[in-house]
This record gives structure tokens, sequence and C-alpha cells, in this order.
């Protein structure tokens, strides 16, 4: 049975890709500041990932946590970003 890629895995595979190359970026002297981009955009790859887990089942906790660790790790990343 083919499995149908919908927009959001899609999205996923541009968002991991995008934080790939600038992984690669960061790795480079004077650019030490773009890992908390990486960080936020893998983020937002688990954020698809938990909205994901509720289109299959809502009662799952999984989901929430997360969902919560994706806030988390974007509202850290920010905060140190910004400092």
């Amino acid at each position: 049975m083919k499995k149908t890629f919908n927009t959001l895995d899609k999205v996923r595979v541009v968002i991991v890709f995008l934080s790939l190359l600038i992984a690669i970026f960061a790795s480079m002297d004077g650019y030490y500041w773009l890992i908390n981009i990486v960080f936020i955009l893998l983020a937002l790859n688990l954020i698809i990932m938990g909205i994901q887990g509720f289109s299959e089942n809502k009662t799952t906790i999984f989901s929430y946590l997360i969902l919560g660790i994706a806030l988390l790790i974007i509202y850290l990343s920010i905060a140190h970003l910004l400092n």
C-alpha cells in the first residue's frame, strides 16, 4: 500500500533541510548564534509532529508532551538569542 505524503510531511522535509543547511553554517567561526535558529526550526518540526499526532488520536498524552517541549525549546532559544 502506497503512502501518500500530505502537506505537513512536505513542510517537515523542508524544515529539516533548512535546519541542516543552517547547522552547517553555524559550525563556522562567528556564526555560532545560528544554532538557536536551528533549535527553533527543529521545535517547529516537533510542533508539526504534535499536530499530526492530534489528527490520529486526541487522547494520547505524547502529543501534548511534544507540543510542551517544543514551546519550551522555542522560548529558551529566543531568550538566549536576545541576550
